[in-house]
């Protein structure tokens, strides 16, 4: 057993530490502190914490470098939409654009149309007002036709008057005129007669006075017109009835022209009145 008296140097304390470890801790205790020898747990514990720490650190580093990352895929993202929306505000802008000219060319368009049909009208208005000038002076036109027509017709009937009574199978005597029809009446009473009956009597278109074979005195009363109508017939009748009652002797009624329409056939079907048709040499003017 090695003795104080064999320890002389310093080798011989650490032969002798090592012959007998459980000297070390008691020989530590002596000449440590209490710090000293609760150093080693306390830097484990703090090489512990430290690695937790840095697990931690590398943790956050890690989502840090994610969210860095989610950052720069957002802001890229963020850009893109940036560039988008800068496009769409030029196109945008653009249509804008488009549209307002679009809308002034419509608004001048529009004025222009105006004008133009405000113009239109006017001239219209204008071409209604000379048809209608002209419609006048048509129907003035065909009114002094019909009457130049009615009475070139009558001229012929009158300068025919023979071959008028010459178809009837009679002998033409005379034409009467106004005063000779007005004659007619005074050998009876006409006070029952209405005036515009008695008045359109006298101003008969044809009266004629003839014989029949049997050498009898009989009359005609022809209307005549250029197109014979039913009221030419009506009058016909009335004046050849009227004719009868003033002198007592037959008459026929008689419608003379070129042509006549259809309201004129019934009465010329059924006997009521005769139909001499003027032909065209007999409107010829002489």
């Amino acid at each position: 057993m090695t003795t104080a008296s064999n320890i002389n140097t310093m080798q011989d304390i650490m032969r002798l530490l090592d012959e007998n470890p459980e000297w070390v801790g008691e020989l530590r205790a002596r000449l440590l502190s209490k710090e000293l020898l609760e150093t080693p747990d306390r830097l484990a514990k703090l090489t512990e914490r430290t690695d937790a720490l840095a697990a931690q650190v590398e943790a956050l580093t890690r989502r840090t470098e994610a969210l860095a990352a989610q950052v720069e895929a957002l802001t890229r993202r963020t850009e893109a939409l940036a560039a988008q929306v800068e496009a769409l505000t030029r196109r945008t802008e653009a249509l804008a654009a488009q549209v307002e000219a679009l809308t002034r060319r419509t608004e001048a368009f529009m004025q222009k149309t105006e004008a133009f049909m405000a113009e239109t009208n006017q001239r219209f208005e204008a071409i209604d007002a000379r048809f209608n000038r002209i419609d006048a002076s048509m129907k003035r036109i065909v009114d002094d036709l019909g009457i130049l027509k009615g009475g070139h017709a009558l001229s012929a009937a009158i300068r025919n008057a023979f071959l008028i009574a010459s178809t009837m199978r009679l002998s033409w005597q005379r034409t009467l005129n106004a005063q000779e029809k007005f004659n007619l009446t005074g050998h009876v009473a006409i006070a029952d007669i209405p005036p515009n009956e008695l008045n359109s009597f006298i101003a008969a278109d044809l009266i004629i006075e003839a014989k029949d074979a049997k050498g009898q005195v009989c009359y005609i009363a022809a209307e005549v017109s250029f197109t014979v109508n039913g009221r030419d017939t009506s009058r016909a009748i009335r004046n050849a009835e009227l004719i009868t009652r003033f002198t007592g002797h037959p008459a026929r009624a008689t419608v003379v022209g070129i042509r006549c329409d259809d309201r004129v056939s019934d009465a010329i079907a059924n006997g009521e009145a005769y139909w001499y048709r003027l032909t065209d040499e007999q409107m010829q003017v002489e």
